[in-house]
């Protein structure tokens, strides 16, 4: 059980080492990227707004750990298959084989549809509803809040 437990921990630093090196390289094209998408229809069409100084950090360090993620993703899916795989059935290992390609597609599938679909959808969306003034006021719309009462510290042992 232990050597399972080792092989597990290898892998798993394994993919942390390499996140963290795709990390490096996502600091190093996330300007370039955010430079492409700031340029790209609709979004040209706009004036953007900083409304905070961590703003342009936080976009920045968003592309980059998120440049991260789909640089290390293969390596880690590959990680974990070659940990699974050895626990796994012949028919059981085909049958995965089968599956991995078509998620793969799926998943470029759902990027596409995030970066052409989605976009435009919350443009069409929310532009008209800032223009008229409408978004601003929450009174108007069903929200649900959970409120966490927080006890008083001057109450404790009262």
């Amino acid at each position: 059980m232990v050597d399972h437990l080792d092989e597990l921990r290898t892998r798993a630093v394994r993919i942390v080492i390499v996140f963290v090196l795709a990390l490096v390289v996502g600091f190093f094209v996330a300007q370039p990227i955010i430079q492409y998408l700031i340029e790209r229809p609709p979004v040209a069409e706009f004036e953007l707004n900083v409304f905070s100084p961590w703003d342009s950090l936080r976009i920045y360090i968003n592309v980059a750990m998120l440049a991260a993620i789909l640089i290390s993703l293969p390596f880690a899916i590959f990680q974990i298959w070659r940990f699974v795989s050895p626990g796994l059935h012949d028919k059981e290992r085909r049958a995965a084989l089968y599956y991995i390609p078509v998620a793969v597609v799926l998943g470029l599938f759902g990027l596409a549809f995030a970066y052409f679909v989605v976009p435009a959808g919350v443009l069409l969306y929310a532009v008209p509803r800032a223009i008229d003034g409408t978004d601003g006021d929450l009174r108007d719309r069903p929200i649900f809040l959970v409120h966490v009462q927080h006890p008083d510290p001057g109450d404790a042992g009262v």
